[in-house]
């Protein structure tokens, strides 16, 4: 694959070496290529699980931590699964988190 480790990346917090990294980052595009992108999806979580971020637009990852800036400025947020809603510790209040978690589901 031809994804590298951020110029900016702080030291590494993921249990996984950069070896394994490597490795689920080629299986991951692999699956990507034979359309197999629940594989491909599930590798991701996986990855994100143990403290590593990837930015496909700019083929870099990250296990320190953070995210990535977009180019506008902002921050490039992970992807997350479509399971139970985690308000971010950033989010201001929400008065009905079940009607996210409704919103969601119906997503």
């Amino acid at each position: 694959h031809d994804y590298k480790l951020a110029d900016d990346a702080g030291p590494s917090i993921s249990s996984f070496s950069e070896d394994k990294i490597n490795s689920l980052i080629a299986e991951r595009l692999q699956y990507k290529l034979n359309g197999e992108y629940s594989s491909a999806d599930a590798i991701y979580e996986e990855l994100f699980e143990n403290n590593v971020v990837i930015y496909d637009k700019k083929q870099v990852w990250r296990a320190d931590g953070q995210t990535f800036s977009d180019d506008n400025g902002g921050q490039q947020q992970p992807r997350r699964s479509r399971g139970q809603y985690v308000k971010s510790e950033y989010s201001s209040p929400i008065e009905d988190e079940e009607l996210i978690q409704k919103l969601l589901d119906e997503r």
